[in-house]
């Protein structure tokens, strides 16, 4: 009861029929618990309420801009289209924060499921390659899954491993310089386990900040802004931190600042039959 409730399953509760003060502490143990219950579920009803009562006005906030930008109500200046275009970048970028808030709240709950399947870790990284293909083109870098071999496949849940490959390569590409390349990798490792990796020359990660990096709301003020202007929620890596964890693998990253860095993570092989 106590293990589980310190992994986070509140409504778990310490069994006992103990009338002395160890049954005592058990008592007001499983109170403390049902209250923990009582307030997560309060903080779950008041995301899903503020992010219901944020996304409407959004949705009319872009919808108006959008028709701001095509000009159908008449000719706008250069400055004015602008304008508009900050408008729905910003919106995007709200609404991109408010959807991450609320996914990472259930992931961190255990309340968002997920479905392992074998998946085609070769076709799913060309995909995700081609998905980020414009950005990396935009941005002056080269960016290839070649080092997957075809064929490969691991087991995980499609849609959230596609949101790990996306996150982690959109990372890569913000602070990889014009000229630079990300590429997606793969392994076996002795154990069994699916290790992929994204790796990067990019400016890389000061030693100091790598063991926060996962934790939600984390920046790294040394490497915002050098490579280009960067806008991010600093949710990216803590969602992929619990997808993986969720898998039963785990995420790490090595780096050396000013040359780059390589995000890996394993996947432990599909379950016997």
């Amino acid at each position: 009861g106590a293990q589980r409730i310190g992994e986070g399953h509140l409504s778990a509760r310490v069994m006992t029929t103990r009338a002395d003060e160890l049954g005592a502490l058990s008592s007001e143990f499983n109170a403390m618990g049902a209250k923990l219950q009582e307030l997560e579920e309060l903080k779950d009803a008041f995301l899903a309420k503020i992010t219901h009562d944020l996304r409407s006005p959004l949705s009319a906030v872009v919808g108006y801009a959008g028709l701001l930008e095509m000009q159908t109500e008449g000719p706008l200046t250069d400055k004015q289209v602008r304008s508009a275009k900050l408008i729905i970048e910003s919106a995007g970028y709200l609404s991109e924060l408010i959807d991450n808030i609320l996914d990472l709240t259930k992931m961190e709950a255990g309340r968002m499921p997920f479905s392992p399947v074998p998946v085609d870790l070769a076709g799913l990284a060309r995909t995700v390659v081609e998905q980020l293909g414009v950005k990396a083109a935009e941005y002056g870098v080269r960016l290839d899954a070649a080092a997957v071999p075809p064929g490969t496949r691991v087991y995980a849940d499609e849609q959230a491993l596609r949101r790990v490959l996306v996150n982690l390569v959109s990372n890569s590409l913000k602070f990889t310089p014009s000229g630079g390349a990300v590429r997606l990798e793969w392994a076996r490792t002795p154990e069994g386990f699916d290790r992929v990796g994204v790796r990067d020359s990019g400016i890389g990660i000061p030693a100091e900040r790598v063991a926060s990096l996962f934790t939600k709301f984390t920046q790294v003020p040394e490497t915002a802004n050098v490579v280009r202007p960067v806008r991010g929620t600093g949710l990216g890596l803590a969602i992929c931190k619990e997808i993986v964890e969720a898998h039963g693998g785990r995420i790490w990253v090595e780096s050396v600042y000013q040359k780059g860095s390589v995000f890996h993570f394993t996947l432990p092989p599909a379950p016997r039959a």
